[in-house]
């Protein structure tokens, strides 16, 4: 599965909380059974460039919930408010 690249404005110090359902590629597409899966969200100043921060499963800012969604509610430490990308 190819990670999406969705901007983001964050800013130092706050909290960034998002949530979602992952999908696979059939027709029509499927929700993906998480339970049990480990997530990293990566963070950068654009596509491709070096990680900023991230956050991923077993304490570090991401929940996979029982209805197969996720959450994340991770403290944003970058260097200056902006818009930036997550995958």
């Amino acid at each position: 599965m190819i990670p999406a690249q969705t901007p983001i404005e964050v800013y130092r110090n706050d909290t960034w909380i998002s949530s979602g359902t992952i999908l696979d590629d059939q027709d029509p597409p499927q929700v993906v059974d998480l339970q049990g899966a480990s997530i990293l969200v990566q963070v950068r100043r654009r596509p491709g460039s070096d990680v900023i921060f991230e956050a991923s499963t077993g304490g570090n800012g991401v929940i996979i919930n029982p209805d197969n969604t996720w959450s994340i509610s991770v403290v944003v430490n970058v260097a200056r408010a902006g818009l930036y990308y997550w995958d």
